[in-house]
């Protein structure tokens, strides 16, 4: 039985798991922007979110990434070879679209984690620049199983969250999208968090 950790079948992983909106061919009409280079669209079925959340409540954060607000790499968790797969044929197409990247631009993931935000920690992130040219936030739980949250733009003056589970938040990373996130008043939140870096810049810094 196919599950979020087994892509051997892609065909198969992307129907049960890529959002029906996402496979749209004319992403421009898909995006929208919800602040100032501040983007979202469909990515992730509520399937994979649900399926990703019951495996993190039965697994032991034995990571050293433990911090302020619980986070796991997808590395550890196994499941970076669909996340990179659907970066390909799914997330990288948006970037692309919004952005108007150069031909020859070549994308990477970098870190990429599960946060868990919950009104028993201390749920929040101060303001902060990410190390990532884009970064992404993907809703992983369902709003009515929390209150609060989101991320905070300072450029804007606006907690942003994505609409609905599955769906994805994009924004520079450095520089000009400086952010924090807000606490969580009641209940847990999942997001997925993802730093794409832009390799032919830093090839280019290489030389």
């Amino acid at each position: 039985m196919i599950s979020i950790f087994d892509c051997n079948d892609w065909p198969l992983w992307t129907e049960k798991y890529i959002h029906p909106m996402a496979y749209s061919e004319n992403k421009n009409i898909m995006i929208e922007e919800v602040g100032p280079d501040i983007i979202q669209f469909p990515l992730f079925t509520e399937e994979f979110c649900d399926e990703l959340i019951s495996f993190l409540k039965t697994k032991k954060n034995t990571t050293n990434q433990i911090t302020d607000y619980n986070e796991i790499s997808i590395m550890d968790l196994g499941l970076f070879e669909a996340y990179q797969k659907a970066f390909i044929d799914y997330i990288h197409p948006y970037i692309y679209e919004h952005w108007r990247l150069a031909s020859d631009t070549y994308w990477s993931i970098g870190h990429t984690f599960i946060s868990k935000f919950d009104d028993q920690l201390k749920s929040n992130l101060g303001f902060h620049h990410d190390e990532s040219m884009v970064t992404l936030n993907v809703l992983l739980s369902d709003s009515d199983d929390f209150e609060g949250g989101g991320t905070f733009f300072k450029k804007c003056n606006k907690t942003i969250s994505p609409k609905k589970k599955g769906w994805v938040i994009a924004h520079p990373g450095s520089i000009t999208h400086l952010h924090s996130v807000k606490p969580i008043e009641s209940g847990t939140r999942y997001n997925l968090v993802s730093y794409l870096l832009d390799e032919t810049i830093i090839n280019k810094i290489k030389k």
